[in-house]
Formats: C-alpha cells, structure tokens, sequence
C-alpha cells in the first residue's frame, strides 16, 4: 500500500484527504503539502468521494480520480486511494483505514467549513478519540470562533494550517471554465485534461 521509503520503526503517520475534488486545485495541493511539513507526515492519500453529500452535478469520478493522479504526479509523498464507499464516514471508511494501515498513526485533513457539523457525524467520537485532525482555515475565518468550537465539541489532537491560497475554491474554477476564463488556483496538469474531455462545459 505505502509507496514510500521503510522507516526503521515501520510506523508511519499517515494523512487522509476526504473530499469531492471537482476538480482538484492548488488550494488542495498546498494544504497536503503543509500539512506534511507541519505534521512530519510519510505521506497524504487523496480520498476523492464517489458521491458526496449534499452534492449534484459533479463530474464522474474516473475524471475526478485521473486528475488527482496527474495533479500529484510531481509530488512522491502525496498519492491517490479509491475506495468503493460513496463518500467518507467513521463507520465504514475510518474502520477500513485502520484496518488497511494497522499499527500506523492516521491524520485526517478537512477544510475549515465542515469544523461546525463533525459533532454530528454518526460514530464521530470513535475519529475523535483515534485519530489526529488537521483543519485548513482561510482568510475570513476566526480562530477564536474555530477554539471555541473545539472546546465545545471536546475535539481531540485537531490542529490548524493557514491556506496559503485563500481565495482558491473549485466552484470557482468551475464557474470560470464554464465561460471561458482562467482562474486563480486552476492546475496546468487538470486543465488540460479538462479540456481534452470536455469537462465542466454545462455547469449552471
């Protein structure tokens, strides 16, 4: 499963990034890239949802999973990990992740905008009490209001990453390349298989 160099202890600390990546951008690159520096992590798998929540109109998943792979070509410990489950939950895929990577310490990296509802995850204490969480805020958020939260909830082992691409977003890509234009954060490597597909050319 690992693609990366033994470590004498043979235990490696592991982050997982859940999400719909449509289509994946600079913001997510960066955001897993720090998060390694700043938790020492061996290595960050990609974790594109097949169906995500309160989700529509995405592209399909083989074109979600096939930019992932050509966005982190140029980076060895970032990777791609598909999994059958529609979209992330305790239950089912935190589980199947402890098992896959047994004896390992499992990182989770989320955006700043779903820190409101994790409480309400069902079966979020097992993640909570398990494993370590790593949170990427942007420019408008508040810090204060994200600690209190945290204190409120009893969150566990949750740490924080400053975006460095704040205004970087995929609707915004999308609506972008629906009229044409460029925008802040696209990948080269995503664009041009966007556009040999015909990708996002119906969105609205």
């Amino acid at each position: 499963m690992l693609k990366i160099k033994e470590k004498q202890s043979n235990i490696y600390k592991i982050g997982f990034y859940p999400g719909s990546f449509d289509p994946i951008h600079l913001g997510h690159i960066t955001f897993a890239l720090q998060a390694i520096k700043q938790a020492k992590l061996d290595a960050v798998y990609f974790l594109p949802e097949r169906q995500p929540k309160n989700k529509i109109g995405l592209e399909h998943f083989s074109h979600r999973a096939e930019m992932i792979k050509r966005a982190i070509k140029p980076h060895p410990k970032l990777q791609l990990l598909e999994l059958s489950d529609k979209q992330f939950n305790v239950k089912r895929t935190f589980v199947k992740l402890q098992k896959l990577f047994e004896g390992n310490e499992l990182y989770f990296l989320f955006g700043s905008d779903i820190l409101p509802s994790m409480s309400s995850w069902p079966h979020f204490n097992k993640l909570n009490q398990e494993s370590k969480i790593i949170i990427a805020t942007r420019k408008n958020d508040s810090l204060k209001k994200l600690k209190r939260i945290i204190k409120i909830n009893n969150f566990k082992n949750i740490s924080f990453i400053k975006s460095m691409t704040p205004n970087v977003s995929s609707s915004i890509i999308r609506e972008a390349l629906y009229n044409n234009q460029s925008a802040e954060g696209t990948l080269f490597s995503a664009l041009k298989y966007i556009n040999k597909h015909w990708l996002y050319v119906s969105i609205k």
